[in-house]
């Protein structure tokens, strides 16, 4: 992983983050959220969706909404990016695509071989493309591996 972690230029997942909007939450706040039947349809059976929309205005406490939904679900089911507008280097599409694969890699050995890979045959993965990142990582390689021997 370490190897990843510099090839991709992340330092792992976003718990920095998400543990600091944890720590943001009022004791029993956002249980609404949690106890609707929406959410859970879409949390234990899966729904039609695989994603559960949240839409706001700004500074309205989706981030802090969000952390609590990583909270009620499986950490290795999921994976979740929070944009950092005050931090450059959180805010581009580029960060959030490296940042998901390696938590894939982290959850999935063949992923995580086939990351290595990569790493090895191109050692100049330009961090700010991410066009380039899209189609190297995962149309190029996470996409191409057996899911079935995860």
């Amino acid at each position: 992983m370490q190897a990843l972690s510099r090839y991709l230029n992340v330092s792992g997942p976003p718990i920095d983050e998400l543990s600091s909007l944890e720590d943001a939450r009022l004791p029993g706040s956002c249980e609404w959220l949690s106890s609707k039947k929406p959410f859970l349809d879409w949390q234990f059976n899966g729904g039609s969706q695989r994603y559960f929309w949240l839409t706001g205005q700004p500074a309205t406490g989706k981030s802090v909404i969000t952390a609590h939904v990583i909270e009620c679900l499986d950490e290795n089911s999921s994976s979740y990016y929070f944009f950092g507008h005050r931090d450059h280097n959180r805010s581009s599409l580029s960060a959030l695509l490296l940042s998901i694969a390696y938590q894939m890699a982290q959850k999935s050995r063949v992923i995580r071989e086939k990351l290595l890979e990569l790493s090895q045959d191109d050692s100049l993965l330009d961090k700010d493309d991410y066009r380039g990142i899209w189609r190297r990582l995962f149309i190029g390689g996470i996409f191409r591996t057996d899911f079935a021997h995860t």
